[in-house]
């Protein structure tokens, strides 16, 4: 898997992290990033833009809004200064075949120096040099790229229904392979409790999945310890997109 480039020296990181409290990893010898090619940023121009004009003005019914369901529940009660300081983009190789994706996440630090964050909202493709939407996450639905570069995912249905696992982009970067997908589902029909469940596939599937008899904090405690290697993106705000 491709490593994730930040566009700051190591120093730079290191002198900025020690004034914040973000879990962020980052080793002193990790290399300087490269700008996108001009190529690919200009295949995902029209990308950018629609999702900006969501950033300020929000849905539209005339727009293609696939992809933009996050960026609404943050950005909707905002100012539009505020809102394109919110949402920030990287364009990088994700999937390790030599195209990048567009990578749209909530900027959850938005210094003067760096601002990254964690949580992905949208990420997007090239095929055959068009932009395809791979992912989409919003609040219940939560996707963040992980250290190893998988995919961490956590959503939620409701209090008896929560799933989490990791995922791992296609060669192509157009599809998520399930690695490992942990749920939690109603022991019977209303029974009030919850039974656990570990599947090497995304498939909701009590038949098919295998019990977990162990305790709900130690269900939960496996989530806790795939989100420690979560890995935070250096992003460019929408604000100095042009």
């Amino acid at each position: 898997m491709k490593k994730i480039y930040f566009t700051i020296t190591a120093l730079l990181v290191t002198l900025c992290l020690a004034g914040c409290s973000l879990p962020v990893n980052i080793t002193p010898d990790q290399p300087q990033p490269d700008e996108p090619s001009a190529d690919y940023a200009a295949l995902y121009d029209g990308t950018l833009r629609r999702v900006r004009e969501v950033v300020i003005d929000g849905f539209d019914t005339t727009q293609n809004t696939d992809g933009c369901t996050g960026i609404q529940e943050i950005t909707t009660s905002l100012e539009p200064d505020e809102a394109l300081n919110s949402i920030g983009y990287s364009i990088q190789d994700l999937s390790g075949d030599g195209v990048p994706e567009l990578i749209i996440a909530s900027i959850e630090d938005n210094g003067d120096l760096i601002r990254y964050g964690s949580q992905l909202l949208s990420v997007y493709t090239l095929a055959g040099d068009v932009p395809v939407l791979t992912l989409e996450g919003w609040a219940r639905n939560r996707y963040s790229l992980l250290e190893n570069g998988d995919i961490f995912h956590s959503g939620s249905g409701g209090a008896m229904y929560t799933a989490f696992g990791t995922y791992r982009l296609s060669h192509d970067g157009t599809a998520l392979d399930c690695r490992e997908f942990y749920f939690t589902d109603e022991t019977f029909e209303g029974s009030g409790e919850v039974s656990l469940y570990y599947s090497t596939t995304d498939e909701w599937n009590t038949d098919t999945a295998e019990e977990l008899h162990i305790t709900s904090d130690e269900f939960f405690a496996i989530r806790d310890d795939m989100e420690l290697n979560v890995q935070y993106i250096d992003l460019i705000p929408f604000s100095e997109f042009r």
